[in-house]
């Protein structure tokens, strides 16, 4: 539990100020997440997303838009290797289209596993960088932490319910410096 803080606590403190977002967009982002395992220590993973807006708004009840668009589709690949029993690196890219624009990115992981007691926490470090033709060069750094906590029994098992959860930090570099966390 010591590491987790010693993780989790300069994250905390690097932070300034905080706000939090004063508008809405609600709809639905449909995703198709195909694995493949290649041999015992690799894995391929190809995923389709495409995000459709329905409304946008703020949180005084004030509807800025109510009509539907369809804001962009992700096509991601990401190569997988197993370096022991709870820990992977993986690299891949990402292509979005999004209105007339082509988007690039490129993405290294480490994630690893802990278990404690009936849960199990999940950290990943993510580095993403992005080329935007109306955009420039971003650059991201992610820190992850999850949690999966049995309902039922002393671990998650197939079938099971569980809880999961998730807390993520992102550090933003492009033209400055901004931060984010996301529930």
């Amino acid at each position: 539990m010591k590491r987790i803080g010693i993780i989790i606590l300069p994250l905390f403190l690097a932070v300034g100020a905080l706000n939090a977002q004063d508008v809405y967009r609600f709809g639905a982002i449909p995703v198709v997440n195909l694995n493949f395992k290649l041999n015992k220590n690799y894995s391929l993973n190809g995923k389709l997303e495409n995000r459709h807006i329905f409304e946008n708004g703020t949180f005084n009840g004030e509807i800025r838009n109510a009509d539907y668009r369809f804001e962009r589709q992700d096509a991601e690949v990401v190569l997988a290797n197993k370096l022991s029993a709870n820990a992977k690196a993986a690299g891949g890219y990402m292509i979005r289209f999004e209105s007339e624009r082509v988007i690039h990115r490129i993405m290294q992981q480490v994630s690893f596993t802990q278990p404690l007691g009936t849960i199990r926490f999940a950290h990943r470090i993510k580095a993403d960088q992005t080329w935007d033709p109306d955009e420039p060069f971003e650059l991201r750094l992610r820190y992850r932490l999850g949690a999966e906590i049995p309902l039922f029994g002393t671990q998650v098992d197939p079938r099971e319910l569980y809880l999961k959860t998730n807390l993520e930090y992102l550090a933003r570099f492009q033209e400055g410096y901004e931060t984010e966390f996301r529930a």
